[in-house]
């Protein structure tokens, strides 16, 4: 079976028409470390959308869909999530699969 690559986005709560921006980074910081202990994960990237600092895009490689869906689902990551749920407005988890041509040709 290939890796696949998760693209997940967060966005941050405005809370009193503010965004707490130390426990939003700190909950995307808490799930990378955490992750990188996880069975199956293999690297990861995060970086803000844009100009809006309130929304980041993380893409991470692992090393199955099961090893993916296992970190999703997890305890541990249900853990951290629920610590800093008040912060978080949405989070939307899109998977990849490489596909398996031989000859890839970037298209513009």
């Amino acid at each position: 079976m290939s890796w696949i690559r998760v693209i997940s986005t967060k966005v941050a709560r405005p809370l009193n028409g503010c965004i707490d921006y130390n426990c939003f980074v700190t909950y995307v910081n808490k799930l990378s470390k955490t992750a990188r202990t996880h069975s199956g994960f293999i690297e990861s990237d995060s970086h803000w959308k844009g100009n809006k600092y309130n929304t980041i895009v993380s893409i991470s490689t692992w090393s199955s869909k099961e090893s993916w869906d296992n970190w999703l689902d997890s305890a541990t990551r249900e853990k951290i999530y629920n610590k800093h749920k008040k912060n978080i407005l949405k989070e939307e988890h899109v998977f990849l699969r490489k596909r398996k041509i031989s000859n890839n040709i970037f298209l513009l």
